[in-house]
């Protein structure tokens, strides 16, 4: 789902909406109900923004994703950074803004995401294959 086209969202930024807030929530549900495994969310190269608050909002649809896969969303405006600044500026920028970043997406992942296994009912409910 890409917040850009999302009514009331922060990624919207004024383009034409697509869906509803109360739509997008229902297609992360409606997408959510068809898996019949864990699965994450992929960031697609959004913003880092958009990414956290798409997380967000599948979090308040109460889907049960397991987690992320989030390279360029995360880490891209450091490449900017890196041709500007070199090694140097980029690695200052990685110990400010990808820790704020990571610990910002940490913290929407515990609010939103849920462990694998608790697809599956819970840890005790997982066969090991020997």
């Amino acid at each position: 789902m890409n917040l850009r086209y999302v009514a009331d969202t922060a990624a919207n930024q004024g383009n034409e909406p697509v869906y509803t807030r109360e739509e997008a929530i229902q297609h992360f549900k409606d997408t959510a109900n068809i898996s019949t495994l864990p699965f994450i969310y992929l960031s697609a190269g959004v913003t880092n923004e958009a990414f956290l608050e798409t997380l967000a909002l599948a979090g308040e649809a109460g889907v049960p994703f397991s987690g992320v896969l989030c390279g360029r969303a995360t880490w891209q405006d450091g490449i900017k950074v890196y041709g500007q600044s070199g090694p140097e500026g980029v690695r200052s920028w990685l110990k400010e803004e990808g820790v704020r970043r990571m610990t910002e997406l940490g913290c929407v992942l515990q609010k939103a995401a849920i462990p694998w296994w608790d697809f599956y009912g819970g840890k005790e409910n997982i066969q090991i294959i020997d």
